[in-house]
């Protein structure tokens, strides 16, 4: 089954305006990709026009008088100037240095740690745009983070959780946050 492609018209009318806001960089660029992904290839130079000419403010000005002939040559433009960038290697370090704070419940505890595995995917994706390795990272991003997550845990929920076989680690996590909750809506699909 092939996926639709879109029309011109219907491809530029998905793309957002952008001024250089840093929190909306993600949504504009994954917009961009999105309509790049689903229109003729021979309409993707138009498409690029119509996203330069969606740019204002701050995004315009650091564009106006730069060859732009690739989405992936503005993409680099806009994260050099607007993206909040952290390297892998900052990242790592970051998610190796996560412990549980003595204020963090186990579930903000959990939050921050996925979310520092989120931009560590991210960034090591972005380093290596190959789509066939995304999936291989996400599983050991993910591995390494659940680690981190487990070691970082405050007595007595450590010791809960690492008594547990490996085989039943994923399913103890729950019981050192409380009854009710499955892994799914504390763990979510990261660890």
């Amino acid at each position: 089954m092939t996926i639709p492609k879109l029309t011109y018209e219907s491809g530029i009318k998905f793309i957002p305006r952008y001024g250089g806001e840093e929190s909306e960089l993600d949504s504009f660029i994954k917009s961009c990709e999105y309509v790049l992904n689903n229109v003729v290839d021979t309409l993707q130079p138009l498409i690029l026009e119509g996203i330069l000419a969606k740019l204002s403010g701050r995004a315009d000005k650091v564009t106006r008088f730069k060859t732009i002939g690739t989405f992936e040559e503005l993409k680099a433009i806009l994260t050099e100037n607007y993206g909040i960038y952290q390297t892998v290697s900052q990242l790592q370090l970051e998610l190796a240095a996560r412990v549980q704070a003595k204020n963090d419940g186990i579930k903000a505890y959990y939050e921050k740690v996925e979310g520092i595995c989120f931009q560590l995917i991210e960034a090591i994706v972005l380093e290596n745009p190959k789509k066939t390795k995304e999936t291989v990272i996400n599983k050991i991003v993910k591995k390494q983070a659940l680690n981190i997550f487990v070691a970082g845990l405050r007595e007595p929920y450590n010791i809960l959780v690492k008594s547990q076989s490996k085989k039943y680690t994923k399913r103890s996590i729950p019981g050192s946050i409380g009854r009710g909750k499955s892994v799914r809506n504390i763990i979510g699909n990261c660890l």
